[in-house]
């Protein structure tokens, strides 16, 4: 009976299944590398997009609260007489009739000289009703006025503008008195009057921000347009990345830096009918 050779064992890997076999290893690490780095990156542009989505979410309803706050207050239908002058005379002055008209309205709307940007000036203002004497100058309301300093009372009859002479905390007295014509029932005291300038500006980076009175309140918004639509207020901002993208993803209006994301944002803010 024929017997078979026994047959080698082998010791180790031929040079080309070694050559196989780092190819193919090389293949797999790219192929995850890509993946991860694919996700990486999708991970860093989702939180991109959610930085800009709150950004607008904080810009906008900062401006809302102050836009409906402008001309929320019970002087909007009357006449304004000036109670500040030395003679008592009751004059209606422009200072009195611009009074009137940003309390009416509450805001103004107006272009800056950079492109895409607009500018909101809001008159906010403090409103109680409170029981008041012919002649009183002195009132004990909570405050945070200052000498020349202007308030207006209303009354069913019309609205005075009066002139702080001293202030506290606690209370502020007038350089004139409530005139004694007026009808005191459930009068309003409108004080600190305040005026709230929006607008994009420069902050020193390499992106806009926007500003309130001159105060940096969000970081990289590059561009605020504003829109009269009836009683709302059509808000346009547009908002740009912390950091650049490595895709390069194009940008819409080019107001951001080169390869950083830009998105427009839009909000209509509806307010009271005047």
């Amino acid at each position: 009976m024929k017997t078979l050779a026994p047959t080698k064992l082998q010791h180790g890997l031929t040079i080309v299944e070694l050559m196989v076999a780092m190819a193919i290893g090389m293949i797999l690490m790219l192929g995850a590398t890509g993946v991860l780095v694919t996700n990486q990156n999708a991970f860093r542009t989702s939180g991109s997009l959610s930085d800009i989505q709150e950004n607008a979410r904080i810009a906008t309803e900062m401006i809302a609260r102050d836009l409906r706050a402008a001309g929320s207050n019970p002087c909007t239908a009357t006449d304004f007489f000036d109670r500040t002058a030395a003679n008592l005379g009751l004059t209606v002055t422009n200072e009195v009739q611009t009074l009137k008209t940003n309390l009416s309205k509450g805001y103004t709307l107006e272009n800056e000289n950079v492109a895409g940007t607009g500018v909101i000036n809001a008159v906010v203002a403090d409103a109680q009703t409170i029981s008041l004497t012919a002649g009183q100058t002195t009132f004990n309301i909570t405050n945070q006025l200052k000498a020349g300093d202007l308030v207006v009372l209303c009354t069913n009859q019309a609205g005075y503008v009066l002139k702080v002479a001293s202030a506290s905390a606690a209370s502020f007295t007038t350089t004139v008195g409530v005139p004694s014509i007026a009808n005191l029932d459930r009068a309003v005291l409108v004080t600190n009057l305040t005026t709230r300038v929006w607008n994009v500006g420069n902050a020193g980076r390499n992106t806009p921000s926007l500003f309130r009175n001159g105060v940096e309140m969000v970081d990289r918004v590059a561009g605020l347009t504003v829109q009269q639509q009836g009683t709302a207020i059509k808000l346009t901002l547009i908002l740009c990345s912390r950091n650049p993208e490595p895709q390069g993803i194009d940008t819409v209006v080019s107001l951001c830096p080169a390869r950083h994301i830009e998105r427009s944002v839009i909000n209509v803010v509806q307010r009271r009918a005047s």
